[in-house]
């Protein structure tokens, strides 16, 4: 409204005014000056009017799509910052009772007399954890970097276990330079073991697999633990921990992935991810 009626003040006077300087410079009698405006009205006013609406359309339209990209913008500031928020969320509800387990043995080990296993063991202790700590802001990273984590991870993991526990990871060359969420795969390990390994009391395996079919990156972690009977469904915190991770990927590839879990009971328990193929751009990095 108030732009209806800007517009129409403007474009009369403006009108107004026109026909005021044409009379005067013609030397025309101001008598028919009224008689002119209200015969000529019509005409190029409309088109004045037309060309200030047309200025008007455009500004706004600027200033919407400005609006929108801060908007846009925002948005991508605060998702970043939430994925970024709760993968720190992961980390710290993962390491806490790990580190406990993992300084328990170590001073185990010491009491036995072992020095040797025990510096061993604190020295990958503290290469995982230099790496947890350099990819804190990362939120993707490479299969074969999530492998080479995973396999510092078990290596702790088989020192407090000692021969309860064997782990094999076998993924195809070109696998190795999917890009995958950061930790995607450590709760399932870690559910395998805790779920899985420690409630057996004979020697079990974890074993990770992966490979790319029709342009899908597969994926699966196995363990032969007891299982669970599929009417009761897996343990409460292994149910936290992949509804946490179902999430995730959610977050990052919407419902374009599949991620499947199976059961038998006395025979363990396999986790399967169906993933889009996206290869890194980047070279691997030696390790």
């Amino acid at each position: 409204l108030f732009h209806l009626v800007v517009s129409f003040t403007a474009m009369a006077g403006y009108y107004l005014a026109r026909i005021t300087i044409s009379m005067l410079s013609a030397g025309e009698s101001f008598e028919g000056f009224w008689d002119t405006a209200v015969t000529n009205f019509y005409g190029r006013n409309l088109i004045d009017m037309a060309f200030y609406w047309a200025v008007i359309g455009v500004a706004y339209a600027v200033r919407i799509r400005e609006k929108y990209q801060r908007e846009s913008l925002r948005t991508a500031q605060l998702e970043a910052k939430l994925v970024e928020t709760e993968l720190r969320v992961l980390k710290n509800q993962l390491n806490p009772h790990f580190l406990f387990n993992t300084l328990n043995t170590v001073s185990v080990l010491v009491r036995e007399g072992r020095n040797d296993s025990a510096v061993q063991l604190i020295a990958r202790l503290s290469s995982l954890l230099r790496m947890t700590l350099e990819n804190t802001r990362v939120h993707t990273v490479t299969l074969r970097q999530e492998l080479d984590f995973l396999t510092r991870y078990l290596e702790i993991q088989q020192a407090r276990f000692g021969d309860r526990l064997r782990y094999q990871a076998d993924a195809d060359a070109q696998a190795l330079d999917a890009v995958i969420p950061n930790l995607i795969l450590q709760p399932v390990v870690e559910n395998a073991i805790l779920h899985g390994i420690a409630q057996k009391a004979s020697p079990g395996s974890v074993e990770i697999s992966a490979r790319v079919r029709s342009g899908r990156l597969e994926v699966e972690v196995r363990d032969d633990g007891p299982g669970f009977p599929p009417d009761r469904g897996p343990p409460k915190q292994t149910g936290i921990g992949l509804s946490n991770t179902r999430v995730r990927l959610e977050r990052l590839y919407g419902t374009d992935f599949q991620m499947v879990l199976r059961s038998e009971r006395g025979r363990g328990v396999t986790v399967s991810f169906v993933l889009p193929f996206r290869r890194s751009t980047l070279d691997p990095v030696p390790t």
